[in-house]
Order: structure tokens, then C-alpha cells, then sequence
């Protein structure tokens, strides 16, 4: 069961299913490309919210929706996504206790790794936009900020220049050593989400004590009762 409280399902993912459709004349146009889906992917499984397929599937295929061949078609791609998306909860939360293997990002080793990189982070920076509420949590916080700034930086390497008022472009091996990163700060973000549904779930109990004892005050006549001998009542005129 992963940290959502939801199943999590091990099965070996079958990257060709995956490779097939996208590739093909039944993948729409404005799809994902495989390597920004395992970073949006790695992100909604990193996610301090929850976030349900139903939202997300919908920012993987864009504008367009994707025409399946078949109902086994449609089953098996969608089972494909759904395979990778628990493989890499399961190498990442320590508290299912599975032998899943070692996370990796997934790329395409016939391109340029940089190139690579900056699809896989511009896949997990697109999630934290879509679904901004959801990462809030993580977002809002100085002490975990530092573990989603080096996926802004490969996503848009201009825009942190700016962020950082640096004139100067950011070196290439700077880039390479970020994402060298990438699979050391996906497992922190997973014990960061861990720890913060423990400090909900601990503050849940608190606020409900506190609510009831307010409720008790108001049913028991906390507030003081207002007589005709208090100020402000009315008096009797005089004869």
C-alpha cells in the first residue's frame, strides 16, 4: 500500500507497449514524448496530494485524446502507464517494503543526455504546474524547496539564470550533476511526503480536540446572561 493509502500494483511495466504507441500514427500530436511522461509520471508518484489518473491521464495525452485501436489496445497502454507509475512508487517509498530495484530515470540512449534530461524535468515541472494545491505542501516550504529547484533549472536553464540573476549561461556539466541528483532527491521528496501526512495526521486528532471543547463552552452556557440589573439594562423611571 503506498502513502496515499491505495494498492500498488508491481507488475513489470513493458516499456515497448509504451514505445509502440507513441511512436505511431494513433498517438496524438500533442502527447507527451516518452521521456517527459516518466518525469510526469515520477512527479505525480512524488506528489504530497493526491492526484487521481483521471485528472492527470488527461495532461499526458493534451489537447488531443488518443485513438485507440481496440479495447485491448486502449487496456494495455493505459495499463503500461499505470505499470510505471507504481514500479516507481515502489522504489521510492521505503514504507511498502518492496524489492522493487533502484529508480532511474527512463530515457532514450540514442539521444544526447542532456537533451534527454531536460524532457524528463520539463515532464515532472509540468506536473507541479497542473496540479499546483497538490504540491503545495512541498512548495511552501524552505527546507524542501532546495529538492525541486534543480528540475526547474534543466527544464528551463533560462529562466533560473534569471530566477538567480546570473548573466552567465549555466554550464553544461552544472546541468549534468543535476540530474545526476535526480533519483537521490525524488527519494527525499518521498520521505519529505511522508513526513508531512504524518504532520497531518497528527494534527488531526488536536483539532478535533479542540473543536469539541469549544463545543462544549458554547452548550454550556459560557457566555454571560444579561439581566435587567446588568449595565445597559433597562431602568425604572423615576416619580
Amino acid at each position: 500500500m503506498s502513502m496515499s493509502g491505495q494498492h500498488v500494483n508491481v507488475s513489470k511495466p513493458n516499456p515497448a507497449v509504451l514505445e509502440r504507441f507513441f511512436n505511431g500514427p494513433r498517438a496524438p500530436v500533442s502527447a507527451m514524448p516518452l521521456t517527459t511522461l516518466d518525469g510526469f509520471l515520477t512527479a505525480i508518484a512524488a506528489c504530497p496530494g493526491l492526484v487521481l489518473p483521471s485528472e492527470w491521464l488527461d495532461v499526458v495525452w493534451g489537447e488531443d485524446g488518443p485513438e485507440f485501436e481496440s479495447l485491448d489496445e486502449a487496456n494495455a497502454v493505459v495499463g503500461a502507464i499505470m505499470a510505471r507509475y507504481n514500479e516507481i512508487i515502489a522504489q521510492n517509498d521505503p514504507s511498502l517494503g518492496l524489492d522493487a530495484g533502484s529508480f532511474a530515470p527512463r530515457l532514450d540512449p540514442s539521444r544526447d543526455n542532456l537533451a534527454e534530461a531536460k524532457l524528463w524535468a520539463e515532464g515532472f515541472v509540468a506536473c507541479m504546474g497542473s496540479f499546483g494545491d497538490a504540491w503545495q505542501p512541498l512548495l511552501a516550504r524552505d527546507d524542501t524547496w532546495p529538492l525541486i529547484m534543480p528540475f526547474m533549472m534543466l527544464a528551463d536553464p533560462e529562466r533560473s539564470r534569471e530566477f538567480f540573476e546570473d548573466e552567465k549561461p549555466i554550464p553544461r556539466k552544472e546541468l549534468e550533476k543535476a540530474f545526476e541528483m535526480a533519483p537521490a532527491l525524488v527519494k527525499t521528496m518521498f520521505l519529505a511526503r511522508r513526513m508531512l501526512q504524518e504532520e497531518r495526521a497528527d494534527l488531526g486528532p488536536r483539532r478535533r480536540g479542540a473543536r469539541r471543547a469549544a463545543e462544549k463552552r458554547t452548550a454550556g452556557g459560557g457566555g454571560r446572561k444579561t439581566t435587567s440589573k446588568s449595565r445597559g439594562g433597562p431602568r425604572k423611571s423615576a416619580k
